[in-house]
């Protein structure tokens, strides 16, 4: 009974204070796209079956969400008898079916006859885990599975409660049911609750490796300045420069770190990319985020030397000799 009255319900909402604007539709944000119907065109391979998903809208709906046409316009105002057997796709759709001029065309979808009077720029209804597929947006009376069923507006959130309030006295006057309601940047957050979740969990463990390597790489390198302690005192007493001596305490560590980003580099390069591909859009790995992790290390280990060089540079070298 509100479905029928959803019109009505929309007009009311629109003009609470604080509501930017409204648009009725049959797929909340982020959506399943779970209505699928039979696809087919003059031109179109017999062999093969096509299909496209389906969402029911009202003409405020691009507008309101603020998608740009690529080509034709919105459905005609007021709505007329033409608008029922009127489509609008996304670019996607234009992509699968092939067709380059295709405002103006004839498709059969669902078993009738429509003709395209827009396309759409592509857009994200659900997360960046899923492809783009093909969608075809239809005035759909009340009634029917793809009607319009929800109501999504926009809001102006500096007294959100005061408007929420207005808004379930709003509903209350239309339907005894609980006035429920989601915010779209929430549910599209809580899409990627796991996400946000393995990032503090390698987040943490990140900082736990962190620390034990520094520590490690400080043990390491105290371990070859004491194999060369004595070596660095004579050096010493024979007018080594500072250049020198780093050059020496730095060469057997640099084998090691070598050694170690041979080790490292294609695991971490492999269990990246297997990540990032769980996402049909993601960023693309580079050699710069590489670089930037071996020059960190480098910094680090720069760091740790510099302090065990001045350290030595600090004792006597006759201290060192003196069991010599």
């Amino acid at each position: 009974s509100v479905q029928e009255r959803l019109d009505l319900l929309k007009e009311q909402i629109s003009e609470a204070p604080g509501v930017l604007g409204a648009t009725g539709t049959g797929e909340d944000l982020p959506s399943a796209l779970n209505n699928t119907w039979e696809l087919s065109w003059q031109g179109a391979d017999p062999e093969n079956d096509y299909v496209i998903d389906i969402v029911g809208i009202d003409q405020d709906y691009f507008d309101l969400l603020g998608i740009p046409f690529k080509a034709g316009g919105n459905f005609t105002r007021p709505l007329l008898v033409d608008s029922a057997r009127s489509v609008i796709l996304n670019a996607k759709a234009q992509e699968y079916i092939g067709l380059e001029d295709i405002v103006g065309q004839q498709l059969e979808i669902g078993g009738k006859q429509r003709t395209v009077v827009g396309v759409v720029e592509d857009h994200h209804n659900t997360t960046l885990h899923s492809q783009l597929v093909p969608l075809a947006y239809f005035l759909y009376p009340p009634g029917y599975r793809v009607s319009p069923d929800n109501l999504l507006v926009k809001l102006d959130t500096e007294n959100l409660n005061s408007l929420l309030g207005q808004l379930e006295e709003i509903w209350g006057e239309f339907s005894t049911d609980p006035f429920e309601y989601n915010f779209v940047d929430e549910a599209f957050a809580q899409a990627y609750t796991a996400e946000r979740r393995f990032s503090s969990l390698v987040s943490s463990f990140t900082i736990i490796a962190i620390l034990i390597s520094v520590v490690g790489l400080f043990g390491l390198i105290n371990f070859i300045v004491q194999l060369k302690l004595k070596e660095i005192g004579i050096r010493r007493v024979l007018g080594a420069s500072p250049y020198h001596l780093l050059r020496l305490l730095g060469k057997d560590f640099l084998i090691v770190f070598t050694f170690a980003l041979i080790f490292a580099l294609p695991f971490a390069y492999y269990f990246l990319d297997a990540w990032l591909n769980n996402y049909a859009f993601h960023i693309q790995i580079n050699g710069g985020l590489f670089l930037l992790a071996v020059l960190l290390c480098l910094g680090i280990s720069g760091l740790i030397i510099f302090f065990h060089l001045h350290r030595t540079n600090r004792i006597n070298p006759a201290e060192v000799l003196a069991a010599e």
